[in-house]
């Protein structure tokens, strides 16, 4: 049976209201979540030879993405944050952890619009202090492919493992007794280009909101 229009808009709803819900869970704490949510974003945009994304499936491949990102500046000595920022909290049960943008929204560049290749094949959002960069493309993809959104790869490359397991951001936090890791950077990432995608989404398909 060949699916129709109408089938594809219906998956499209499902995918997003998948979005909405997960990322409620993973603003409420759960930040695993982010793994099934760069799976859902894979399933929307994600189009290869051997499987077809959804969006191409509905003539739409090619829209505009809104970006949400500070601009890579290559001089910067610094690693890149792009799409998340460092949310600190002192005192009794001090903390610091990975944010999405969009939980710091004094913090949020304007929303603009770029073209699909450029937003997620093209645009660095992140870079580390081995100056390994990073697009959407590749974030997702690593979540989703390797580290357990929809597979497990047994062995990570060098690339991703050293952001994902071994900080290689290189932010601590540290309580003036121990120093630990920051984890979660591309959870927060992953979480940050959900609401890029709603926004999109929302501006593409109003009457499935």
């Amino acid at each position: 049976m060949k699916l129709t229009v109408n089938d594809f808009r219906q998956h499209l709803k499902e995918q997003i209201e998948f979005l909405q819900l997960s990322a409620e869970s993973y603003d409420h704490g759960y930040t695993a979540e982010g793994k099934r949510l760069a799976v859902i974003i894979r399933v929307l945009v994600h189009h290869t030879k051997h499987s077809h994304s959804l969006l191409s499936s509905l003539n739409r491949s090619s829209i505009d993405f809104y970006d949400s990102a500070y601009k890579f500046n290559s001089k910067n000595l610094l690693p890149h944050m792009g799409l998340m920022a460092i949310q600190q909290k002192s005192g009794q049960g001090a903390y610091s952890k990975y944010i999405p943008l969009i939980e710091s929204p004094n913090d949020t560049p304007r929303l603009k619009k770029r073209s699909f290749k450029s937003w997620w094949s093209k645009q660095i959002v992140l870079e580390d202090s081995n100056k390994n960069s990073f697009t959407r493309k590749d974030l997702v993809l690593g979540l989703s492919n390797k580290d357990g959104g929809a597979h497990v790869d047994p062995k990570l490359s060098d690339k991703y493992a050293s952001l994902f397991r071994h900080n290689s951001l290189g932010w601590h936090f540290n309580d003036g007794v121990n120093k630990s890791l920051i984890a979660g950077v591309e959870l927060a990432a992953v979480r940050q280009i959900v609401h890029e995608v709603l926004v999109t989404l929302n501006d593409e398909f109003p009457n499935l909101f």
